[in-house]
């Protein structure tokens, strides 16, 4: 219930184009900048959630052993496991407020440099992060990684069609 008066709230935020005036936006494309926005968001909620301690399983269930115990047998890997996974975690904060900024700002007035770069970064990422951690079958985040993906690629479907459709009313030759 919470989540459709959220997502109601969203799509009824009116869009401005460069005249100042009110932006026809289809309901297809409001629900899809919102579905942008809010996977944007989540993965700002995932990295700060993986960023606790306490709730981040860290490398551990993968490499079998406690973090303390690899640094007694070897400190470098410790060291090195430890930068890499808060490393992966600044990485989702940052790309997450990046898209969210770009989708908030620019993709909601239809802005296809903005709808292209937010689908580059989710599906890109999404996809690196993805390959790599499945390749050293640590799947902890994996189920995440894909929801976040698939949501985005969803709301850029959704949006895809006013996107495109705006781009070529700007190129049009205006009537005198």
């Amino acid at each position: 219930m919470h989540v459709a008066i959220i997502l109601y709230s969203f799509t009824h935020i009116v869009a401005m184009n460069e005249a100042g005036q009110m932006a026809r936006q289809s309901t297809a494309f409001k629900i899809g900048w919102v579905l942008m926005f809010v996977a944007s968001l989540a993965a700002i909620g995932l990295g700060i959630v993986i960023a606790i301690p306490t709730l981040d399983p860290g490398a551990e269930p993968f490499m079998q052993a406690s973090l303390q115990n690899v640094r007694m047998q070897n400190p470098k890997v410790a060291d090195w496991v430890w930068h890499e996974n808060k490393e992966s975690i600044i990485g989702f904060i940052l790309l997450g407020v990046a898209s969210a900024s770009m989708t908030w700002n620019a993709v909601r007035r239809g802005e296809r440099w903005a709808w292209a770069t937010v689908l580059l970064i989710a599906v890109g990422y999404g996809i690196l992060y993805m390959v790599i951690h499945i390749s050293i079958a640590y799947l902890t985040y994996i189920p995440a990684a894909i929801t976040l993906t698939v949501l985005i690629i969803i709301g850029g479907a959704m949006t895809a069609k006013t996107v495109f459709r705006r781009e070529q009313e700007k190129q049009l030759p205006k009537p005198s």
